[in-house]
């Protein structure tokens, strides 16, 4: 356990921003390494009797879009049942639909494996995934493995990292 230095709140080990004050814990490297590598190119041999092109699907009706509010970077998804938030890490296997490393998520308190969101009865939901700094939506924080719906114009807020969720028909 740590404890905060500003408001003296005990944190698990490892957080990066106080859970009751949202003070910094720590200071993070100012310097991160990151490498490229390279997919493999495989040729997969044909099957005998597939058409040469695959069928046109009609788009889905909603279109989910992602607005990461400190790069204004846009994040558009296609309909599909579940999106993981958090910040891809290879050597674990975690490779998030929305990936955050690039909008600064580790100094924001972005974890691994961070939220979902999750097509549900018609609607889009988010689920925080017992993330160390929290989900937030329109600024009240989604109870770990709780879920929230989301509606167009939402903030959803993963630690300290803000984003703008636009649902589109």
């Amino acid at each position: 356990m740590q404890r905060c230095p500003n408001c003296q709140a005990q944190q698990l080990d490892g957080t990066i921003f106080c859970a009751e004050c949202g003070a910094l814990l720590f200071s993070a490297p100012q310097h991160h390494s990151t490498s490229l590598i390279e997919p493999k190119k495989i040729a997969l041999p044909k099957p005998a009797h597939a058409p040469e092109t695959a069928p046109t699907v009609a788009p889905a009706e909603i279109r989910l879009s992602i607005y990461i509010l400190s790069t204004n970077r846009q994040v558009r998804l296609p309909h599909q049942q579940q999106f993981l938030i958090g910040r891809r890490d290879d050597a674990r296997g975690i490779h998030p639909e929305i990936d955050l490393n690039e909008d600064g998520g580790y100094d924001a308190g972005v974890s691994r494996r961070h939220a979902l969101i999750i097509w549900k009865d018609d609607h889009y939901e988010v689920e925080d995934l017992s993330s160390a700094n929290g989900t937030f939506v329109n600024d009240r924080r989604v109870a770990a493995q709780a879920r929230q719906p989301l509606h167009n114009g939402d903030e959803l807020r993963c630690g300290m990292l803000g984003l703008r969720i636009e649902i589109s028909p």
